[in-house]
Parts: structure tokens; C-alpha cells; sequence
């Protein structure tokens, strides 16, 4: 059994999302084991975990996403001085390019980003963008 503390994923070439686990989606799950060895009953095993997100919950645009994006990204992407980001189909629409900004800190370019606010974005776009 192994506790994972570091995001399970990371961002590529582009923007493009890579997960450790692309075909696990976030949530619980079980993992059932038979062996079988020659001449002996089989042995079954299951073990049950959750793949979650690093902050224990994928963020929603309305919950998380919005009010931050608000504070810190309207003034210039809800103005017309930056790429219109307002709303949630613009902003999940730009979700890869919203990563590598952030992660590069080249965004905001006059306000210090903090890690917990690129690892709410980055938790929700890694989990699909829910509204």
C-alpha cells in the first residue's frame, strides 16, 4: 500500500495533460487478485482504494474556479486587454494554455501566484473541468 502526495499527473508538450493512471478515472476503486498455483486452491485478494486528485476532491468551476478567477484573472481576461477567458465554457475551452500559464508563472504577470492556487487549477483540469 503506498500513499502518493504529488499530483497524478503532469502537464506535456503544449499543454496536452499526461496522467500517471490515463485510463483510471478519479474516484474508488477495487483491485481483485487470483493466483493460482499448481495444485493448491487459488488465492483471492481485494483491495480497495481511491485515486484522488491531490486536493482530495477535483475542484468545480463554481465552487473554486470562478471566485478565483475572478479575484485574480478578470480584470484583464474579462476586459478585453488579454483573451477573453469569462465563463466557464471560455476558460474550460483554454484549460491546457490556463495550465501552462500558470505553472510557468507567466500569469499573472503582475501578481505572484501561489502554489495552492496553480494546484486548484491544475487539480480541476486534470479532472475534466467539472462546472
Amino acid at each position: 500500500v503506498e500513499t502518493v502526495t504529488v499530483p497524478p499527473f503532469a502537464w506535456g508538450a503544449g499543454g496536452r495533460l499526461v496522467r500517471d493512471l490515463p485510463t483510471l478515472e478519479f474516484g474508488a476503486h477495487t483491485v481483485a487478485v487470483t493466483v493460482r498455483y499448481a495444485g493448491a486452491d487459488p488465492l483471492r485478494r481485494e483491495r480497495r482504494f481511491s485515486y484522488l486528485p491531490p486536493l482530495g476532491r477535483v475542484p468545480t468551476y463554481a465552487a473554486d474556479i470562478g471566485p478565483v478567477y475572478e479575484a485574480r484573472c478578470a480584470r484583464c481576461h474579462s476586459s478585453g486587454i488579454a483573451r477573453d477567458l469569462r465563463g466557464y465554457d471560455r476558460l474550460s475551452a483554454q484549460a491546457p494554455s490556463v495550465a501552462q500559464a500558470l505553472l510557468s508563472r507567466r500569469m499573472p504577470p503582475d501578481l505572484a501566484v501561489d502554489e495552492p492556487t496553480v494546484l486548484l487549477f491544475t487539480s480541476w483540469i486534470a479532472g475534466g473541468t467539472p462546472r
